[in-house]
């Protein structure tokens, strides 16, 4: 188990989920003006009698002229996403609808282009700073988890447990030290850096099943995302303010305000993100439960500790998703 399952309460995300910002423009066809009755679609005239669909054996001398996509087989002048991964080496993703023609692979129904991003840590407030989370033997470690996907299973919640639909990129947390970013945001109580570099992320992206489009994320995606994009990290603080124009007044009164730095901005604002604390134990940090075995949560109002945050397990997500 990579990361931690929560029960978001009182919140009703799966009505509000969905991509930030869509990365497709639609189709650039126009509709057909066909008028004739028979089975292909086009506006040439038949000169042929009959009223039926062309079953029959006659003659039709009729020359097509068109350049649209009905029951016709001329060519469309539509544009459309070309996966060039091997494993989709002739599918392509167009208007939102994947066409697996040509599969040669055995992997997802749909090339892997959306992000979802997720973070979650340890926090001890008399350090001040980060540790790893435990449960019943457990070790939940710190870490910014970056999960590229198909749209399908994005807008369906992105499920952990569906692993053919997905593949991870994960940042590890280790460095405590209040980000530059985070000090210079009054609406930020305390945030810090992913340091890794590439060394310490790992991955299964472009493992068999899995591939990303090079043309899109690079031949080495590690790199693509740490190097390329980079400036990853993670804060807590304030609610935004647009969480108030997607969720109903008093929905949110178990979550903090979390922040995901990178600079992806202002594509990703850093404020898509909520989270929500959990109880830990001072010494060993073992997640605590209440008497059914639920995880117990942290009251927000004691989160800010002025210039430091509570002593918790910090469960960050957001309802957005990222097309690339």
């Amino acid at each position: 188990m990579r990361s931690l399952e929560i029960v978001l309460l009182g919140l009703a995300l799966a009505a509000c989920n969905g991509d930030k910002a869509s990365s497709d423009t639609g189709s650039t066809g126009t509709p057909d003006g066909d008028t004739d009755t028979d089975a292909d679609s086009d506006t040439d005239t038949d000169t042929d009698t009959d009223t039926d669909s062309d079953t029959d054996t006659d003659t039709d001398t009729d020359t097509d002229t068109d350049t649209d996509t009905d029951s016709d087989t001329a060519t469309d002048t539509d544009t459309y996403y070309t996966d060039t991964t091997t494993d989709y080496t002739t599918d392509y993703y167009y208007d939102d609808t994947y066409f697996p023609t040509g599969e040669t692979g055995t992997g997802p129904v749909g090339p892997l282009h959306v992000l979802h991003i997720s973070a979650q840590f340890g926090w001890d407030q008399t350090i001040p700073g980060i540790v790893a989370m435990q449960e019943s033997g457990t070790t939940f470690d710190s870490t910014i988890f970056l999960e590229i996907g198909t749209e399908d299973w994005a807008n369906a919640g992105a499920d952990e447990s569906d692993y053919a639909s997905y593949c991870f990129i994960e940042l590890p947390l280790t460095s405590s030290t209040l980000a530059t970013w985070a000090s210079g945001d009054p609406s930020v109580y305390f945030g810090f850096d992913y340091v890794g570099g590439t060394a310490a992320a790992t991955t299964n992206c472009n493992s068999p099943g899995l591939e990303l489009d090079p043309a899109v994320f690079t031949a080495d995606p590690v790199d693509f995302f740490v190097n390329g994009i980079g400036g990853w990290g993670v804060g807590i603080g304030d609610i935004g303010g647009a969480w108030y124009s997607y969720i109903p007044p008093g929905s949110l009164t178990d979550f903090v305000g979390a922040r995901i730095q990178s600079n992806l901005a202002p594509y990703l604002n850093p404020e898509d993100f909520l989270a929500q604390v959990f109880e830990i134990d001072p010494t060993t940090y073992e997640l605590q439960v209440d008497g059914t075995g639920a995880l117990i949560p942290v009251s927000p109002a004691g989160v800010d500790l002025g210039g430091n945050i509570a002593t918790g397990g910090y469960v960050v997500f957001s309802l957005f998703n990222y097309p690339f």
